[in-house]
């Protein structure tokens, strides 16, 4: 298959049990699996809020930071699924991405990866957020793919 061997994390900007970008997740992993790639779901629920305080490279950061951390430098490509807050994504992936680019010791751990995104809610299915990320992965060089764009309208 064309993932054999690859590191694929999702990253769920929802923090809800029952998401429906949770289950995008799910269905993209299985197709990840399904073409002998590695799918692994980053935990960012246990990311405390970012804080350049808890940060300074002169001690180590939180256990759940370091555990983030780490996923994110494994990956060799990521896939985003968030619904959108306010016209934007929501504050916990906001959060998750600040942590990983912001790594004092480690510098932008997302630089030169490649990812995808996908996101369900109402109106436009969460289209607006994922401009929004687009803006923010310019800036962190992570490579998003154009198409196919996954807007799944939920309500």
């Amino acid at each position: 298959g064309r993932a054999r061997g690859l590191v694929v994390l999702g990253v769920c900007g929802s923090l809800r049990a029952a998401s429906t970008n949770g289950g995008l997740l799910r269905a993209a992993g299985a197709h990840v699996r399904a073409h002998g790639g590695e799918f692994r779901v980053g935990d960012i629920s246990q990311l405390p809020l970012y804080s350049q305080d808890l940060d300074t490279g002169s001690r180590p950061p939180p256990p759940p930071v370091e555990a983030w951390r780490s996923a994110v430098a494994a990956a060799d490509a990521l896939v985003f699924a968030s619904p959108e807050h306010n016209y934007s994504i929501s504050a916990a992936l906001k959060n998750a991405i600040d942590w990983a680019s912001a790594a004092p010791c480690g510098g932008n751990l997302w630089a030169g990866k490649t990812g995808a995104v996908l996101s369900a809610g109402g109106d436009a299915g969460g289209a607006r957020g994922q401009l929004a990320l687009r803006q923010i992965a310019a800036f962190i060089d992570v490579s998003l793919l154009n198409a196919p764009e996954v807007a799944v309208l939920r309500f």
